[in-house]
């Protein structure tokens, strides 16, 4: 393992102000890891958005902490009465998240409560967004705040069952400018994309990863970076 003590990650972007999760959990295996932002995300029709919010829905949902991210930033220029109003009525309703790290920012930018954070995607999601409301008889409609590349899996999943889902894209993501030119700066033979999101954002560009964690968590890594490696850390 001593060889390959140094592992490039490639994620989604990176905040170099915060402690990064994954680093940190490689960090207490021996291992220093290198970041390389693969994408940048770019807020899109926050106004129409802010509307949606105010309007009726059964719930909501949150595949990627981005969408999470959106909202908040929708609700930045509402006065701190309106905004509490509106998050009061949110507080009352579902919240779905798929993953962990969605489910933090749910929780502690918005004050919601969640349900589904040990999903590891929005397929994954489906069936416990069923659960909850199957038996119920009302009307039911979902609030689905996405990404441009969002997959069919939330809405399709749901609809057929009859629940109606309601899509705003609140985000765009895009590759990074300049991660061909990081990469070049770098020497390695092998390296790991966090999620599928990163692969596709790498391989837009020429490059192939290694390997791809099944689902976008610490752990998620770690088991893909044993794989690559064959070898028990």
């Amino acid at each position: 393992m001593a060889a390959c003590s140094i592992i490039v990650l490639l994620k989604g972007d990176h905040d170099v102000n915060t402690e990064d999760p994954y680093s940190e959990c490689l960090k207490t295996l021996g291992i220093h890891p290198v970041i390389i932002p693969v994408l940048l995300f770019q807020f899109a029709n926050l106004e129409e958005l802010r509307a949606c919010l105010k309007r009726e829905y059964s719930g909501i949902v949150f595949t990627s902490q981005r969408a999470v991210e959106a909202v908040t930033c929708a609700m930045s220029v509402l006065t701190d009465e309106e905004r509490e109003e509106l998050l009061s009525k949110w507080r009352s309703k579902l919240t779905f998240v798929v993953g962990e790290a969605t489910a933090l920012t749910a929780e502690t930018s918005l004050g919601l409560d969640t349900i589904g954070k040990e999903s590891g995607n929005a397929g994954d999601l489906v069936p416990v967004i069923l659960r909850q409301l199957i038996p119920c008889k009302e009307s039911k409609t979902l609030l689905f705040p996405c990404g441009n590349l969002r997959k069919d899996s939330i809405s399709s999943g749901l609809e057929s069952k009859g629940i109606q889902v309601e899509e705003i894209v609140c985000y765009h993501t895009i590759c990074h400018p300049d991660l061909q030119k990081n990469i070049e700066k770098l020497y390695f033979e092998k390296f790991v994309a966090i999620g599928p999101s990163t692969k596709e954002a790498l391989l837009q560009v020429g490059l192939v990863p290694s390997a791809t964690a099944a689902k976008p968590t610490p752990e998620g890594l770690t088991q893909a970076i044993q794989s690559l490696l064959m070898v028990k850390l």
